[in-house]
């Protein structure tokens, strides 16, 4: 049977596949040091899990860095409607800016610039696509809307983004047997 803890697993394991598949990469929080060396690109870690409140650092992937990027799935509103089986989704996503300001004399300097909003809206639109290209993950099929939103007015991120999709989806109904009512 597919229960919603089931169902966010499936996403998980999808997105996970996907990400690794076209070798999808952001740029990992900065150990801090400032030299520029500790800079990596990395596939973004899926995690079953909620997105701490806004500018709370994260580290999903069990090390003290990077706190970004990463991709957190779960449910939106918390609960399922038992007689239809729907559920809603949400995936959150957190990363980092990829580029830096220019200083005057068109070198490039240490500081993040806004690239994060782009890259964020590019990485939740890649999800979206992906997730729509599918259409059924596990056991469950997608329902629309799908939103798709930022939580940049909620507090200051800089030089993370912050942002989700949220959606329906259906559960797949098991069959019911009636087996055990016609012993009576």
């Amino acid at each position: 049977m597919y229960t919603p803890v089931s169902t966010l697993h499936d996403y998980q394991k999808f997105l996970e596949e996907k990400l690794k598949e076209e070798n999808y990469t952001l740029l990992a929080t900065p150990d801090g040091n400032g030299d520029g060396k500790s800079e990596k690109l990395i596939i973004p870690p899926v995690r079953v899990a909620a997105l701490p409140h806004e500018n709370f650092a994260f580290t999903p992937v069990g090390e003290f860095y990077p706190s970004a990027p990463y991709i957190c799935i779960s449910m939106d509103t918390g609960d399922i409607d038992a007689g239809s089986r729907n559920m809603q989704m949400l995936i959150q996503c957190c990363v980092y800016s990829t580029e830096k300001y220019k200083v005057e004399d068109g070198a490039v300097s240490n500081i993040p610039d806004e690239q994060s909003e782009i890259d964020l809206l590019n990485l939740l639109e890649w999800i979206q696509q992906k997730i729509i290209e599918k259409h059924k993950i596990g056991g469950s099929t997608i329902q629309y809307p799908i939103r798709m939103g930022s939580y940049g007015t909620k507090a200051y991120t800089y030089p993370k983004a912050y942002g989700y999709l949220s959606f329906g989806v259906s559960l797949i109904q098991p069959p019911i047997s009636r087996d055990w009512a016609n012993k009576y």
